[in-house]
């Protein structure tokens, strides 16, 4: 179950990487109320938007796992996080 969600993961990251230039311009792109923080609602509306759909069960585990400290908001460090940690596995070699 653990790959599983790992994968899922690494998939996501991958539509990121087609829409976004990086995760500066990620949050830029999906904080539609400029607090600086990514709501639930913000990264649902914004994925959606940018023709990124997850089902609601993902859209719920892809928050907890950028959420790292459970405030129910998701920063910009936060994004980059997982930006690298998802990265491809070529990208994390070299680094």
């Amino acid at each position: 179950d653990t790959w599983l969600r790992e994968g899922k993961f690494r998939r996501i990251r991958e539509k990121l990487a087609e829409k976004f230039r990086g995760p500066k311009h990620c949050m830029e792109i999906l904080n539609q109320s400029k607090s600086g923080v990514l709501d639930r609602r913000e990264v649902a509306v914004g994925l959606f938007k940018m023709t990124i759909w997850l089902h609601p069960s993902e859209l719920t585990a892809f928050m907890g796992v950028l959420d790292r400290n459970r405030d129910r908001s998701v920063g910009r460090d936060e994004i980059e996080f997982f930006w690298k940690k998802y990265a491809p596995d070529d990208i994390n070699k070299n680094h």
